[in-house]
């Protein structure tokens, strides 16, 4: 529980009384002891285990007087005034039932029954009808005594602040720093504040352990002694922590008051008639924020067991509750267009779903996942504008911009504003002040009220050239002169760097820890690749024991910053290390919230997301160079082994002169550095494709040259450690191939499929889409149509068929088969042709074929496509015809294969994923012959078409017909097929 909702100044001992009247002593006789404190305490500890409002053994409980007196199913066991005649004690001895306790638990003392024959005699006389606090007397010696706020309001016409302290509301003049009112009899601290109109102020209170109150007052009733309340709501067994009213639009039966309490119970009121219209039981931790739709109705509530729950607010019906938090929720919040709804608390972690349902259950997506503070979130605002304000346990506020595409993030306004304490309360002006800043109130947990404004943030001046001259390189460079062709020592200090042109050199890392320097030129904005392999003049690649390390640096031999990687979440290796070589998934904590294609930073080493866990007991997947099983690296990085519950981050690139707001993650600086080529076409050789810095960076030279520094990775060396180190011009471009390779050919069964792969290595950055057509097919045979390697990928699969009466292609038919590869390529087209696929041959028909087909849920258009739109998802069939087998016996039929078979999809757009599989994959049981697949596209996915189809994981992978699907543009209105 965040002790910025309950601060307290002294040392609490909570009684708890009846909440109905109680009989009283009449006038001159003696009350004997005092019912709340050494009665109540007694029974307490001796029979509340089983005797309490939650647990009423035997339907008699002791928690409060009125309870005590009525007594259980058999009667009354107190005599009021007849100690003798009181049951009560014919139980404490078994002479009138069951010994009370029992004799396994520890019982009153001689004293203590004393006593409580002294209280029944007297009359039995309880405490008054609402929770008691009993507090010793404590000399305050302190000249000043903190008084925390956590609850502020701004009045309609915004000329008064309330202002809520523990037992009273105070009333300021909107500029004012001292209360002209005080509102009293309020039980406990108040936590939340609203104006019902200009003159009514509603405060939600409690006193942790007593009970929660709901208290309004009509500010237009003074006293100067103090303003006491017109009415008090009660219902809550413990303090209120949470109030929310709901818009007058919102339901057609006026306004409804929510409120949540440590009680881990919702209660709906009518604060017009003060009426309960319903109890909201399901949370398992306090309540800590309610909020209400701004037009449909639907009420959030935020709570300590990491849950957001979403129910209608009319009838009190659960509809949702979403799991994603990993953290204690202490706020939510509706964006003002009702479109998404927000949460934050302890994980420091601000989530947004997209409610595409209206909150029915399953419908209300995650959208959004952003830290953005260094402690837990206390509050969520919006601005009249709709901007957000968040204030949380790092003693800061923060002003955001919301994004126009929800995954992208709230953009921060601004510096955070740093403040003495806790903000535990924050509200925001409806007017601006001079300069169109954004204007709002805090209030702390030292007592103080502050008034804050956000400043817009002003551009910076031009960050200063890297090496102290101003301006940086601005015109082409002339290549180095005098280049020689290997290494010329001494060479380890930026003024002695061997120059180099654009060739290759030699050299040797003569002793351990030696490092060679070389100069090189690069005019602002131009491309360079360095290379560098272990390698002896005259001998081949891994001729020498060498582990070459490249880094760039600027002249006076500060590294050169390629990029900085910003934290967006937190996460941990939770199940098994990553070696260096060949693992390419990893499961991470909090995997539901990530996403395609989001870069990931492990310990220096930055992979990207291509596909996503199938379920808890999978991993995300990274990017890898097909056919060697090895991971891709991004921003020049290089592959490295990894631990369990090793932190890792995702992250985002931002430009190295970006000034970025502190979002209470860390800041990645990536400067150019490699040891083993990223993409792993050099294998562990080192490669760093360099863009040298533009005009003004910080990290631009002003000569326009820079050195680029050779060592051993492990700090080895010596005579046999020799290296050849390459810089040269980029040469993008596209190598394709088939697999299985031409030389191997395809075995195709009779009246089915099988699968076949066009696989690329991409070339110095090049990271264009491919179209990948097959030619010239022998009769019977057919692929479906083109195929596309997607922009980035590596791989696409196709599906070659043939049909049932098909006879295999002569030699001189398959080798008139081609497989063309084409790319655009610096704007012009280049073609490679990869020859035949090999020889064809048709074999028996397989034990079952397939057929992938529309159903009832399936959106065809025109053309006959399966189309679906970013965001959606349609349903297909999955056909299975089971073909008859075995060896029956004379006059019986053949029984058709029955066995389970499981399948998966090829050839989807990246971001369309089969939905809803569970943890069985696709699969089609023994004796079925259909399964209903659901097809997903995430909402990012660009307009394509692409053939798709089904292959068995056994039986030899038969696949299916193609089908073409079609992710169709936002909001396009599709055409139906007749």
């Amino acid at each position: 529980m965040p002790a910025a909702r309950f601060a307290a100044v002294a040392l609490l001992v909570l009684v708890p009384a009846a909440w109905a009247p109680v009989a009283c002593a009449a006038e001159g006789e003696a009350q004997g002891p005092d019912f709340d404190r050494e009665i109540r305490p007694l029974l307490t500890k001796y029979c509340a285990g089983c005797h309490n409002a939650g647990e009423s053994s035997g339907e008699f409980a002791v928690h409060d007087h009125s309870s005590l007196m009525r007594g259980g199913y058999e009667g009354a066991v107190i005599a009021p005034g007849d100690a003798a005649e009181s049951r009560l004690f014919g139980l404490l001895d078994g002479s009138k039932g069951e010994l009370m306790p029992p004799e396994d638990e520890p019982r009153p003392t001689a004293e203590e029954v004393v006593l409580l024959r002294a209280w029944i005699n007297a009359g039995a006389v309880g405490g008054g009808d609402l929770p008691t606090l009993v507090v010793p007397e404590v000399k305050v010696t302190a000249e000043t005594v903190r008084e925390p706020v956590h609850a502020l309001a701004v009045s309609p016409d915004g000329k008064t602040v309330a202002v809520g302290r523990y037992g009273r509301v105070e009333l300021r003049d909107a500029g004012g720093e001292k209360p002209v009112r005080t509102l009293t009899g309020v039980p406990g601290h108040v936590h939340s504040l609203h104006w019902l109109e200009d003159e009514k102020v509603l405060a939600a209170a409690g006193e942790p352990g007593l009970g929660g109150a709901v208290v309004v007052w009509d500010t237009n009733e003074f006293s100067e002694s103090g303003d006491a309340p017109a009415y008090v709501l009660r219902g809550h067994a413990d303090a209120i922590l949470a109030a929310a009213l709901s818009p007058d639009r919102s339901s057609p039966e006026g306004r409804t008051l929510a409120t949540g309490g440590y009680d881990k119970v919702v209660r709906l009121w009518d604060p017009a008639t003060g009426l309960e219209k319903a109890v909201l039981a399901g949370h398992n931790g306090p309540v800590f924020g309610v909020a209400f739709h701004p037009t449909l109705p639907l009420l959030a509530t935020a709570s300590d067991d990491r849950t957001i729950k979403l129910w209608d607010a009319g009838s009190g019906e659960l509809k949702d509750t979403l799991t994603e938090p990993a953290g204690a929720q202490l706020c939510v919040a509706f964006t003002p267009d009702g479109a998404h709804l927000l949460a934050a608390g302890g994980d420091r972690t601000l989530r947004a779903w997209e409610l595409t349902g209206e909150g029915r259950q399953g419908t209300t997506k995650v959208r959004l996942s952003q830290f953005v503070h260094r402690g837990p979130v206390l509050s969520l605002s919006f601005t009249p504008t709709g901007q957000l304000v968040t204030a949380a346990e790092d003693a800061t506020v923060k002003l955001w911009d919301r994004p126009a595409d929800m995954k992208e993030g709230f953009s921060q306004v601004g510096p955070a504003i740093e403040l003495p304490d806790w903000p535990a309360a924050v509200a925001v002006r409806a007017e601006r002040a001079e300069g169109n800043a954004v204007r709002a109130l805090v209030g702390l947990l030292d007592g103080t009220v502050r008034r804050v404004s956000f400043e817009p943030r002003e551009p910076g001046d031009a960050p200063p050239a890297g090496d102290g001259e101003a301006g940086g390189a601005g015109e082409q460079i002339a290549v180095m002169q005098d280049a020689p062709g290997r290494e010329a020592e001494p060479n380890d200090d930026p003024a002695d760097a061997t120059p180099m042109a654009p060739a290759s050199v030699f050299g040797v890392i003569d002793e351990p820890g030696d490092e060679d320097l070389y100069r090189f030129a690069a005019a602002p904005g131009s491309e360079w690749v360095l290379e560098c392999v272990a390698q002896t003049e005259g001998g081949k690649p891994g001729s020498a024991p060498t582990d070459p390390l490249l880094e760039i640096l600027r002249p006076d031999g500060e590294p050169v910053m390629r990029v900085k990687l910003q934290a967006t979440r937190a996460s941990v290796i939770n199940f098994r290390p990553i070696d260096s070589k060949r693992s390419n998934d990893t499961r991470l904590d909090f995997w539901e919230e990530m996403e395609l294609n989001e870069y990931l930073y492990m310990n220096g080493e930055v992979v990207k997301f291509f596909q996503a866990p199938k379920g808890p007991d999978s991993g995300w997947v990274f990017y890898e160079r097909p056919g060697n099983s090895h991971r891709l690296n991004y921003f020049g990085t290089s592959a490295t082994a990894h631990a369990l519950f090793e932190p890792v981050y995702t992250v985002a690139p931002h430009s190295p002169d970006a000034d970025l707001p502190d979002n209470g993650l860390p800041v990645f600086e990536m400067n150019y550095a490699n040891d083993d080529d990223p993409q792993r076409e050099l294998g562990d050789a080192a490669r760093i494709h360099f863009t040298a810095p533009a005009v003004g960076s910080s990290q631009a030279s002003a000569r326009g040259e820079y050195l680029v520094r050779v060592r051993d990775v492990r700090g080895e060396g010596g005579p046999d450690y020799a290296y050849k180190l390459t810089l040269r011009e980029p040469a993008p471009g596209f190598t394709a191939s088939v697999e299985p390779p031409a030389n191997k050919g395809l075995t195709v069964p009779a009246g089915s499929g099988v699968k076949f792969d066009v696989r690329l290595d991409r070339h110095d950055g090049w990271d264009g889409p491919v179209k990948v057509t097959i030619d010239g097919l022998p009769d019977g045979f057919s692929t479906g149509g083109p195929l596309e390697i997607q922009s980035g990928h590596y791989e696409v699969a196709g599906a070659l068929r043939v049909a049932a009466d098909a006879e295999t292609p002569t030699e001189e038919q398959w080798k008139a088969v081609s497989v063309t590869a084409t790319g655009i390529v610096d704007g012009a087209e280049r073609t490679q042709e990869l020859g035949p696929l090999g020889p064809l041959t048709v074999g028996p028909p397989p034990k079952f074929t397939i057929r992938l087909e529309p159903d009832s849920g399936s959106r065809l258009d025109a053309a006959g496509n399966l189309v679906l739109r970013p965001g959606e998802t349609i349903t297909a069939q999955l056909v299975m015809d089971r073909r008859p087998g075995g060896s029956p016996k004379e006059g019986e039929e053949a029984d058709a294969f029955g066995g389970e078979q499981k399948f998966d999809l090829f050839g989807m757009a990246h971001g369309v994923i089969v939905d809803n599989i569970g943890l069985s994959g696709v699969l089609i049981r023994k004796g079925e012959t259909q399964r209903q697949i659901f097809l997903t596209a995430a909402d990012w996915d660009p307009p394509s078409v692409r053939p798709v189809f089904a292959r068995s994981t056994g039986e030899g992978g038969q696949c299916s017909n193609v089908v073409w699907v079609r992710v169709a543009k936002p909001g396009e209105a599709v055409a139906q097929a007749p």
